[in-house]
């Protein structure tokens, strides 16, 4: 009975949708409606509104992720339902059956995944505008971090959407588990992003600092405007984390900046970027400052005075 009188509450509060429902929105999930696919599922552009006008796009959770319990998945469909702020994209509900489970986003018209616009497509965006995501993907990390006790577990360029203004929403939150304490360990169906994954979670686990050394590869995409994975590039570029600080030791890391931004950007801001970058991506998970000191390093109002030391996992000169 008190699973079932949990279940129910989550339902009142949490919007239910049925399946009929999400099939009709999507055109029985037709690949035209497809918007995107990552490690959490696939992402749908609905053909309807919600009963308030507000346009949403549905998730079809991986097979992967499903909770038997349903009462359990409600529950912590509850607490993601629970989280807003004005860097993240809000969940609107959900829809349970016997066999599938999905989420309900707000539709962001003109969205674009920050990965669009920084590798495919040659958009050259501004120095400034380049900053002001990587703050604003700064300032969403830490609320889920520090007010939503949230561990996002696969910070990326793809989950971060950014909209007609330019600011940046970050997805897939909630979709890892909670952050009970700082010894908790990474549920064995979670795998991560390749390229962003932090060193000790391979070892299975995963704390808030996992999330910092995910934030420092991606503030070094949007420096330079390349994945942290080129296989194509010559080999001392090929690993974007290796190569900034190849860079960073022969004192030419300007030379790390996307050559789009045709050397309009002020330098002191590089050296800066790229240095909080890189205590982000250190080996060892003390070294690595929270998101709240990340955040103000980088709208300067947080003096950043430690250096970071060589990775051991990096290998070459």
């Amino acid at each position: 009975m008190k699973t079932l009188t949990l279940f129910l509450f989550v339902l009142v509060t949490v919007a239910c949708y049925s399946y009929t429902d999400l099939q009709s929105a999507t055109e029985n999930f037709s690949p035209e409606k497809k918007i995107d696919e990552g490690q959490f599922g696939e992402l749908y552009k609905a053909s309807g509104e919600l009963s308030d006008g507000t346009k949403f796009a549905v998730k079809k959770l991986s097979s992967k992720y499903h909770k038997e319990d349903h009462s359990v998945f409600a529950s912590d469909v509850s607490s993601i339902f629970a989280v807003e702020h004005p860097n993240l994209v809000k969940l609107m509900g959900c829809c349970i059956e016997a066999d599938e489970q999905f989420l309900l986003y707000e539709f962001l018209e003109n969205g674009r995944p920050l990965s669009r616009l920084l590798f495919n497509n040659g958009e050259c965006l501004s120095w400034q505008t380049r900053m002001t995501i990587a703050i604003g993907i700064a300032r969403g990390v830490n609320y889920l971090h520090e007010e939503a006790h949230v561990i996002h577990g696969d910070i990326q360029a793809s989950n971060i959407i950014i909209d007609e203004n330019f600011t940046p929403k970050i997805s897939d939150f909630g979709l890892t588990s909670l952050l009970p304490d700082e010894d908790s360990y990474i549920n064995s169906r979670f795998s991560g992003t390749l390229g962003y994954i932090a060193p000790e979670v391979a070892q299975g686990k995963l704390t808030d600092k996992a999330d910092v050394f995910s934030f420092g590869v991606l503030l070094l995409e949007i420096v330079s405007g390349r994945n942290n994975f080129e296989p194509d590039l010559p080999m001392e570029t090929v690993f974007l984390v290796q190569w900034t600080w190849k860079l960073y030791e022969q004192g030419k890391v300007l030379e790390l900046v996307d050559p789009l931004l045709n050397n309009d950007f002020p330098e002191e801001e590089v050296f800066r970027a790229i240095h909080i970058a890189l205590l982000c991506t250190q080996d060892s998970v003390k070294s690595r400052p929270h998101m709240v000191q990340v955040r103000a390093m980088l709208t300067g109002d947080w003096e950043i005075s430690v250096f970071p030391s060589r990775p051991g996992s990096l290998t070459g000169p």
